[in-house]
């Protein structure tokens, strides 16, 4: 077993995020938020390109395995998440995940840690009724106007079910 490759696809999945940030997250930037009657976990990601709209960085937020995940690796690995992995150990890994999945787009193939980012885009795109803005935010987009360029408008099922409420 891998930890290193459990630990980004669960991240890819969950912060829609690509390679660089992965690669580059420490332990130090993981940290927990009280919200309401809950406990969030979030991850400071620095981009270059937040750091030309005057931002630092940008907040992903975690599941509580992939927060306990991370300052595992940390731990294990000198404060860096991925500390001594190429991208091309964890591509093996997805690789035959997606094999034994049963997955057949190529696209996984050849782009296995990007492919993370469509599928938590989809994902998210449905938990929220395909509200881009909100997805935008969660997933790192600069604007919800990419989303819908790449990932398609509102289905009419969704639309639909707003109409009921006339």
């Amino acid at each position: 077993r891998m930890p290193e490759a459990l630990f980004t696809f669960k991240f890819g999945i969950e912060t829609c995020r690509t390679l660089d940030p992965i690669w580059n997250l420490k332990g130090e930037q993981f940290y927990e938020i009280a919200f309401r009657d809950k406990k969030l976990f979030a991850v400071n990601i620095f981009r270059k390109k937040t750091e030309k709209a005057g931002m630092a960085f940008k907040t992903a937020y975690v599941s509580r395995d992939t927060y306990d995940l991370a300052n595992f690796l940390s731990g294990k690995n000198g404060g860096r998440i991925m500390n001594g992995y190429k991208p091309q150990q964890v591509y093996a890994f997805l690789k035959q995940a997606y094999k034994d999945a049963g997955v057949t787009n190529e696209y996984f193939y050849i782009h296995p840690i990007h492919a993370l980012r469509h599928s938590g885009a989809q994902r998210w795109l449905e938990k929220t009724e395909f509200n881009r803005a909100v997805v935008a935010e969660l997933g790192g987009w600069e604007a919800e106007k990419t989303l819908e360029d790449h990932y398609g408008g509102v289905p009419q099922d969704v639309v639909r079910g707003y109409a009921t409420i006339l």
